[in-house]
């Protein structure tokens, strides 16, 4: 993973609200039969090439109510402020941050992974033998899953 190096300390709240993305996905009739494989999410926000923000999930976490992904239009109460994705983002519980694309544009299906940057380049994870400017190529799976990584301590 290039990029931000997280340490201990990094902590967020909030109190999200929207429509799940199953209960979207049923309302438009989505059939998970038709042969799709993963879910994209394009945000309005594009790349230094231009190239939208584009990211995908396994179409059984879209498509399974027990997973709650999210198109999220209000935090805390109030609309969505733009920093955090005004005025819809995907929020995916349980994943990399990466995959809750904010300024959500469209919610593709697909029997490919997104080609996106963000989903083919970056948030992979190598051996720690390899260093980060030798890999020959890209082809480790991207991150999804991402347990919590909390400490709970008394004062």
């Amino acid at each position: 993973v290039k990029g931000l190096e997280w340490g201990p300390g990094a902590i967020g709240t909030a109190t999200w609200c929207g429509a799940r993305l199953v209960d979207v996905l049923h309302a438009a009739a989505f059939n998970i039969a038709a042969g799709a494989q993963h879910m994209h999410f394009e945000g309005h926000d594009v790349d230094v090439g231009g190239e939208p923000y584009s990211v995908s999930i396994p179409i059984e976490t879209a498509c399974d109510p027990g997973h709650e992904v999210l198109l999220a239009y209000e935090m805390n109460g109030a609309p969505l402020p733009r920093d955090h994705g005004h005025p819809v983002r995907a929020l995916v519980p349980g994943t990399t941050a990466a995959r809750s694309c904010k300024w959500l544009a469209r919610v593709v299906p697909s029997r490919e992974e997104s080609p996106g940057h963000f989903q083919q380049r970056d948030y992979k994870i190598w051996s720690s033998a390899v260093q980060f400017g030798d890999r020959p190529d890209y082809s480790a799976p991207a991150i999804q899953e991402m347990p919590v990584q909390s400490a709970i301590c008394s004062p």
